[in-house]
């Protein structure tokens, strides 16, 4: 179970390191080819030294978008209790708008 923490407004962004590179990367993902989309992730979390907060939500991000839910919940279960709730919540909006966008399935409730 993922454990609720009090709202940290220091943690409100990914910092300016690689926050254009992710920013990037979520809008131009190939999420029909999830192994790629997982490799350029790591490699950009390697590349930029991200903290394990964020580290771990954009990883969550990645297997969420690409319907590895299992994977998704292992690496929120691993963020540190500080990690970002603004964060998570951008993620949660792009995949969920980018999941439907793409899905030839309606919206299930």
């Amino acid at each position: 179970m993922i454990s609720v923490t009090k709202h940290d407004p220091s943690l409100e962004s990914v910092p300016p390191i690689g926050e254009a590179q992710i920013d990037q990367f979520w809008n131009t993902v190939d999420l029909n080819d999830p192994h790629v989309a997982i490799a350029q992730m790591k490699s950009l979390i390697t590349e930029f030294g991200l903290d394990d907060a964020i580290a771990h939500f954009e990883m969550a991000s990645v297997y969420d978008a690409i319907g590895f839910e299992s994977e998704a919940a292992t690496e929120y279960e691993a963020a540190p209790p500080s990690a970002s709730r603004a964060l998570v919540c951008r993620r949660h909006t792009f995949n969920m708008a980018r999941r439907f966008a793409t899905s030839d399935e309606p919206a299930k409730r």
